[in-house]
């Protein structure tokens, strides 16, 4: 009976803080794709990308980021610039998610080394 219990507690545990693992998560997928990128997200990257854009579950953050990398062409859009540049005024941006906006807005072609390093801790 015990055992149950603590399985039950666990389960019960993982799924009050699935929100926040799902965007941790999600901050890592982009975090890897952006890392590997040069000029354009492939093919392959535009379809995670679209996926976690449209995945509920995920912040409105993280799915505003997935757009916008997924709309890169050697640099991101204007509107995109935008709407990263609300992203890191927010007060109720995540870190990650200001991390990986302003790698977004500093993309010109590639990362910059300072972006990469910097990206690559969500990616762990």
């Amino acid at each position: 009976m015990y055992r149950h219990l603590k399985s039950i507690t666990f389960v019960l545990c993982i799924a009050a803080g699935m929100p926040a693992w799902a965007d941790g998560h999600t901050a890592s997928t982009l975090a890897d794709i952006l890392t590997g990128m040069n000029h354009f997200p492939s093919e392959a990257d535009k379809a995670a990308l679209n996926e976690v854009a449209a995945d509920a579950t995920v912040s409105d953050n993280l799915r505003a980021i997935a757009d916008a990398i997924a709309g890169i062409a050697h640099t991101p859009t204007a509107e995109d610039q935008a709407r990263l540049n609300g992203i890191l005024a927010s007060d109720a941006a995540s870190a990650q998610e200001k991390t990986l906006a302003k790698a977004v807005l500093r993309f010109e072609h590639k990362l910059t080394v300072e972006d990469a390093a910097a990206l690559g801790s969500l990616a762990e």
